[in-house]
């Protein structure tokens, strides 16, 4: 089991995130899943970046944000999600879009923004 399904990949203020390469997401949702129910049952992850979806990643309790890429394996392109970021939906995601060129990395930059008033400190998350 690789590491970074074992322990959180970081943790600020009690927020802990997953990285995971899919290489095909739809094949692999069900270990994912598996892997959440099994380690952390008593903390799910806050933030998980998945990097080559190939699809939309939908999750049970988690907001997807996805940054398209063009396929070009097939006779027609069309867009397919390279990069995504998933976020428990108890917290307060917004999607920023960066308005980059074409020849730049695909990428998703999420900002988290505190669920109390009294709270000020923001987080921006960023999957390549």
């Amino acid at each position: 089991m690789p590491d970074s399904l074992t322990r959180p990949l970081v943790s600020l203020t009690n927020l802990s995130a997953w990285q995971r390469n899919c290489r095909g997401f739809r094949r692999k949702r069900a270990n994912l899943e598996d892997d959440i129910k099994l380690y952390h049952s008593a903390a799910f992850p806050d933030v998980i970046f998945l990097q080559e979806a190939g699809a939309f990643a939908m999750l049970q309790n988690y907001k997807s944000f996805s940054d398209l890429e063009e396929d070009t394996a097939g006779a027609s392109s069309k867009l397919k999600p390279a990069v995504t970021t998933v976020v428990m939906r108890n917290l307060t995601a917004i999607h920023h879009e960066t308005f980059a060129d074409a020849a730049s990395a695909v990428h998703v930059l999420v900002e988290l923004t505190p669920t109390r008033k009294r709270d000020t400190a923001r987080m921006f998350v960023f999957d390549v």
